[in-house]
């Protein structure tokens, strides 16, 4: 990638990113350091914010907040105008799509395989995660303690959060 690219990432991008580590934390970390742009719409965020509560992920209420915080800080929102009805096995994915055209995204970075069946929507290329190249010094292990060392976690905290997000972490 060369100058500030605009990028939609998906929620595995998120999810692994936050909850594993690796190649999706570095992402993370280019879109921290503004070296890449993210940009999310409405239906985006809800559903990031639907997946991270998913019993089987057992994130923690902290690391759930962490990651409502980061896609508050460092995503530009976009209203998504246009649907697009792709076909996708899964029409919630359409979404991303919607959100990459409405940002005139230079890429979609995604762990779906159904979005990266398509290979490119338009002018957006569709990229898989571990084929995005990462400059070598990225680590979100550090943004995550940033991002805790910066904010008070305290109760009312919480609150505007979940106030934000139109929903309730638990």
């Amino acid at each position: 990638m060369g100058k500030r690219e605009k990028v939609v990432i998906d929620t595995y991008l998120i999810v692994s990113g936050f909850g594993w580590g690796g190649k999706p934390e570095e992402i993370l970390k280019l879109i921290e350091k503004g070296l890449i742009f993210s940009y999310l719409s409405k239906e985006i965020f809800l559903k990031i914010s639907k997946v991270i509560n998913y019993p089987k992920l057992t994130f923690t209420k902290l690391l759930k907040t962490s990651i409502i915080e980061f896609l508050l800080n460092y995503s530009i929102t976009v209203v998504t105008k246009l649907k697009y009805q792709i076909n996708l096995i899964d029409p919630d994915d359409d979404m991303f799509i919607d959100c990459a055209v409405e940002a005139k995204a230079d890429y979609i970075i995604s762990g779906n395989k159904h979005l990266l069946h398509l290979r490119k929507f338009e002018n957006i290329e569709i990229r898989a995660v571990l084929k995005t190249v990462i400059p070598a010094n990225a680590s979100m292990r550090s943004t995550c303690r940033n991002l805790l060392n910066r904010m008070n976690w305290g109760f009312l905290h919480v609150l505007r959060i979940e106030a934000l997000a139109g929903m309730t972490i638990s």
